[in-house]
């Protein structure tokens, strides 16, 4: 299998004189090319066996990766950053409070510990689900979807601040932040998925539920500041 690079919408001959060519595109897809498995293009049916079912033409598809997929890279590197951050904060939380390994929580209902350590384990509950919608819906939206996760980083920053008071009700407002964007990914994503595989576009049907989603974050934002500061923003 050799790796190579295309523009736009069509694959480039392999070689390093047709990337050198084109250089850094605005938009650069990765394809495969079909080399052969052992000399010459899925000769063989050991070759065609590797290859699978659909044969050697599945080889020729590819994804096309924007330019501006790498504002999605970095808001995934921001989310693994913040659960780090929580991490550090039962480890000093353990020692504050003298728990120690493997207890997870302590028996007092009220623990200000226990808050702190579900702040930490909530976030890695959703960090799987929301890594691989950021992904694939970046891939075709980048710039909406890189500013969506950022968005839930900073409700996550917040939960975890909220949370780590011992007042579990003050998370609800960056619950309410954190869930609304992870459904509009979930959204994006299900309507994305639908138009690659069928052509059907959902998509005017999820901006109406995008400018929904703007308004119940604003309207949250503005009520969590003034449950916290009693500042009123609206």
């Amino acid at each position: 299998l050799t790796v190579c690079a295309s523009v736009a919408h069509g694959f480039l001959p392999p070689g390093p004189a047709s990337l050198a060519r084109y250089g850094s595109g605005a938009k650069v897809g990765v394809g495969i090319a079909h080399r052969g498995l052992g000399g010459a293009p899925g000769r063989g049916p050991a070759g065609l066996a590797r290859v699978g079912r659909k044969g050697v033409a599945s080889l020729r598809s590819a994804v096309e990766i924007p330019s501006d997929f790498g504002f999605v890279m970095a808001t995934a590197a921001t989310s693994c950053v913040i659960v780090w951050w929580a991490a550090f904060r039962v480890s000093f939380a353990r020692l504050k409070y003298g728990v120690k390994h493997p207890q997870m929580y302590e028996d007092d209902p009220n623990s200000v510990f226990n808050c702190i350590q579900r702040s930490h384990q909530n976030t890695l509950e959703y960090l799987p689900s929301f890594l691989a919608l950021l992904i694939l819906n970046g891939l075709l939206a980048p710039i909406p979807t890189a500013i969506a996760g950022q968005v839930w980083n900073v409700g996550r920053v917040w939960y975890t601040l909220a949370y780590s008071t011992g007042v579990p009700e003050k998370r609800y407002p960056a619950v309410a932040i954190s869930g609304v964007v992870l459904g509009y990914l979930i959204a994006e994503t299900f309507a994305q998925g639908i138009l690659l595989s069928t052509g059907v576009k959902l998509l005017p049907f999820m901006y109406k539920l995008a400018l929904i989603k703007d308004f119940l974050i604003a309207e949250t934002f503005a009520q969590g500041i003034l449950l916290s500061t009693g500042v009123k923003l609206l």
